[in-house]
């Protein structure tokens, strides 16, 4: 039986989880035995309504399993935490506290703005501060932890260096981003990098 099979919405999210899975070391857990597959079906909307049913039918294959999508897209109006514990909730009837799901709020580049810092890594651009590139164009103000809208400010930051938003970037980004819990602000990654620590502990 392998470990862990991650749910997500499509192409930049799986790449983004992959990159993110394959640095045990940082993520300070062990070796995990990991897929992620995205659901070709319905994105967002199509993951939050059937991201369950489609995890239950990989019950004995994988010890744990999760789903991960926006909320931005998803098609539910309400707070994402409250979506998270009802789908959580759901999931434990068949994977009991083996299963999670993690809502991006408001969207997955929320995870990628937080690896400013290594921006430069896209477009082989030495980029000397990234954030007070995104400041100085109204994106991501100082004094906010994120900008409110990520997709449209990382965006805006490759298309001026000549690069797109594409799964190979992603996964370029979160290959050299800090995956410290501790120092994270966004609260949808400390709850799956928390999760992580806790299912797959460090030997």
């Amino acid at each position: 039986m392998r470990d862990l099979l991650v749910l997500c919405a499509d192409l930049n999210a799986r790449a983004t989880i992959e990159a993110i899975l394959s640095r045990p070391r940082s993520l300070q857990t062990r070796p995990i035995d990991f897929e992620v597959r995205h659901n070709p079906i319905g994105a967002d909307g199509g993951t939050r309504a059937h991201g369950v049913s489609i995890l239950r039918a990989a019950l004995g294959s994988f010890s744990h399993a999760m789903m991960v999508f926006d909320w931005e897209g998803c098609g539910a109006s309400g707070d994402p935490e409250v979506i998270e514990r009802d789908l959580t909730a759901r999931l434990a009837a068949d994977w009991a506290n083996r299963a999670l799901a993690i809502v991006l709020d408001p969207e997955l580049e929320a995870w990628l703005v937080g690896a400013h810092r290594h921006f430069g890594k896209v477009s082989g651009v030495d980029v000397a501060d990234a954030r007070q590139w995104l400041a100085e164009r109204e994106w991501w103000p100082r004094q906010q932890d994120k900008p409110a809208r990520p997709k449209e400010a990382l965006e805006a930051w490759l298309r001026a260096h000549g690069a797109r938003r594409t799964s190979a970037n992603y996964r370029r980004i979160m290959k050299a981003a800090s995956l410290r819990v501790e120092s994270c602000r966004c609260a949808s990654f400390r709850r799956f990098a928390t999760a992580l620590r806790r299912w797959f502990p460090a030997q």
